[in-house]
């Protein structure tokens, strides 16, 4: 019986080692390529911007619940409201952010900076300085490798990619050469980046949510949902424009160029959509 085991053990030991050279014999053949697969996979996390992947997404999860789950009792109230901000925030973009503070095509007493700014702050963006900056280097390099948005990087790139990825050098090096001496020599202007944040917190979020709670006793639920689901909307408004309206649509001015005249995109954002 020992003669027999012993017999056993040996076998087995044999098919161990055999085992063992074989799995050696595979690493060792796909070292190189495990080590460069991790290198790259390294390479790819190091550029994206994983805090804007984390709020982009929970903003469109969250809208997705909210259509989904929005109680059909909510208060008309509630959803002509809703409306309403839909049409501040496009007024913040396009009359402030777009017309006038990127390409000045008007000038703007105190009084209407202020009602621009407050709207532009209803629609969650990014800090105006950094708006009128990329807005710039795109109409500057449009659709070339130093535009933040280059719509010849595919649809998902330029309508929200480039904002969930790290800038390419080429469009940085141009961001440095922009002049923007016409905003940082605005007093008013300069504080509102100072303390955008705050700005952004209470006309985007407070004030939108506790009107419909506190002034006709909204569902504090119903609330949430309908301006989760209104910002979504606003931000892939403006995105469309950098997007939809540089694929789709006609060419009447210019043949030449990706830009369009998208009618459906104009309809959403307030005529930003007119792009050829």
């Amino acid at each position: 019986m020992n003669k027999y085991t012993s017999h056993i053990d040996a076998h087995l030991e044999i098919k161990k080692k055999n085992f063992s050279e074989m799995m050696d014999k595979i690493f060792a053949q796909n070292k190189h390529k495990f080590l460069t697969n991790i290198k790259e996979w390294k390479n790819v996390l190091s550029k994206l911007k994983l805090l804007n992947i984390i709020v982009i997404s929970a903003i469109h999860l969250g809208a997705l619940y909210s259509l989904f789950s929005l109680d059909l009792t909510i208060n008309i109230k509630t959803i002509l409201w809703c409306l309403f901000i839909c049409l501040v925030q496009a007024i913040g973009v396009t009359a402030g952010a777009h017309r006038l503070w990127t390409h000045r095509t008007y000038k703007a007493k105190l009084p209407l900076k202020i009602i621009l700014l407050i709207c532009y702050a209803v629609g969650n963006q990014i800090p105006l300085h950094s708006w009128v900056r990329d807005h710039r280097i795109h109409h500057k390099c449009m659709d070339t490798d130093a535009d933040p948005h280059n719509s010849n990087r595919g649809f998902f790139f330029s309508h929200v990619g480039w904002l969930l990825v790290k800038k390419k050098s080429e469009v940085i090096n141009e961001g440095r050469q922009i002049d923007l001496t016409d905003l940082d020599t605005d007093p008013i202007l300069v504080f509102y980046d100072k303390y955008f944040w705050i700005f952004s917190t209470t006309f985007c979020h407070i004030i939108p949510i506790t009107i419909p709670v506190y002034m006709w006793h909204e569902a504090w639920t119903n609330s949430i949902k309908i301006d989760l689901f209104r910002i979504a909307f606003g931000l892939n408004a403006v995105w469309s424009v950098n997007s939809f309206a540089h694929m789709w649509g006609t060419k009447p001015y210019n043949m030449n160029i990706n830009p369009t005249d998208n009618s459906v995109v104009s309809f959403f954002s307030y005529g930003e959509g007119w792009h050829n």
